[in-house]
Formats: C-alpha cells, structure tokens, sequence
C-alpha cells in the first residue's frame, strides 16, 4: 500500500476495513475499529466480516 493511500484511508470518517479471501477483517481504520466497537486492531483481527458488521459487532 502506498503512503499517500495509507494515510487516505487513515484519516477517512467512513469505514474502511480490508477483508481478505476468506471474509474476515484483516486490517479496519480508526473509524472502522469504533464500528466494530474495539480498542485495537488485534482485537477484531480475523473477525468475518459479515458477523462483525451485520451480527453483533461489539457484543
């Protein structure tokens, strides 16, 4: 990933999660982490996708 899209996806407002090939949150923004209701990365790291954003995320 380059800089500057890093630093876009960085500071966006929306949320920005990277899912890989198998449907699960590899990589969530700032804004991303506050939707998925965790403190840090590695807390939803490897969550699938459909659960965290439509199922009970935070729960």
């Amino acid at each position: 990933m380059t800089a500057r899209y890093r630093q876009i996806v960085a500071l966006s407002r929306d949320c920005i999660e990277e899912i890989d090939t198998g449907g699960r949150i590899t990589s969530p923004n700032l804004n991303g982490l506050v939707r998925l209701g965790a403190s840090s990365a590695d807390q939803r790291s490897q969550t699938p996708a459909l659960l965290a954003l439509h199922g009970g995320a935070g729960e």
